[in-house]
């Protein structure tokens, strides 16, 4: 399978805040603005981005991926500041492991009020995509590129794995173009992407934590830094 050139945006992070930067910055946030899928490079694997409030674009997402119906697109996040927007109340040991490990690979999952204003932000499908059980997970990518793009931006995507449900991550374009090329619209190519390990999934429960996800952050990581805000 091919992908037209034109739509292929090739970046070096030795070049971040250059013209060339800056416009693949602008043009990406135009497609995600557009309600377009762009494929994003993190610092473990590609990633597939979205528009977070948009319907059209969740929809499209989950499409693509044969995402299956309740299971939630991760919300990516610039900052703390910007998931605050976004909730009115959080727990706070999600702040205290976003301080310790963001930007980084770590997904934090948290019980929300699906009634919270805030949350009136999301159409009715990209809600139900990113909180299908009334819980909403979270993060902040290690790459120079998708901050800078939620910066221009100033509102978070959904960003999930660039693969087809049940099959790998991908490391490199041509193995994302070969599960999903009919499917995107914009490429950021920042060559292969060669962490060994994806993000880690941890579920904060009222009175425990659930690892769903074994990743790059271990939990032996996660309770010091729990408890060295004690």
């Amino acid at each position: 399978m091919t992908f037209k050139k034109e739509n292929v945006l090739t970046i070096c992070q030795d070049q971040r805040g250059s013209t060339t930067w800056n416009d693949a910055i602008q043009r990406a946030a135009r497609a995600i603005l557009h309600d377009q899928i762009v494929l994003l490079p993190t610092e473990t694997v590609y990633g597939i981005g979205a528009r977070a409030f948009s319907d059209r674009a969740n929809r499209k997402l989950c499409h693509g991926k044969n995402r299956r119906p309740g299971h939630a697109l991760p919300l990516v996040v610039r900052d703390w500041n910007m998931l605050e927007t976004l909730l009115s109340n959080a727990d706070p040991r999600a702040k205290v492991l976003a301080n310790a490990f963001w930007p980084g690979p770590i997904t934090i999952v948290i019980d929300v009020d699906t009634n919270d204003p805030a949350l009136n932000q999301f159409e009715p499908f990209a809600k139900l995509a990113v909180m299908p059980q009334s819980s909403l997970g979270f993060r902040a990518p290690n790459h120079p590129f998708v901050l800078d793009l939620l910066q221009e931006l100033n509102q978070p995507i959904t960003l999930t794995s660039a693969n087809l449900t049940g099959r790998q991550p991908v490391r490199s374009i041509d193995e994302a173009i070969q599960q999903l090329g009919d499917f995107l619209d914009l490429i950021v190519d920042d060559g292969r992407r060669e962490y060994a390990s994806p993000s880690t999934v941890l579920k904060l429960e009222k009175n425990n934590l659930a690892l769903l996800r074994q990743g790059a952050i271990n939990m032996e990581q996660i309770i010091s830094a729990l408890n060295s805000s004690l």
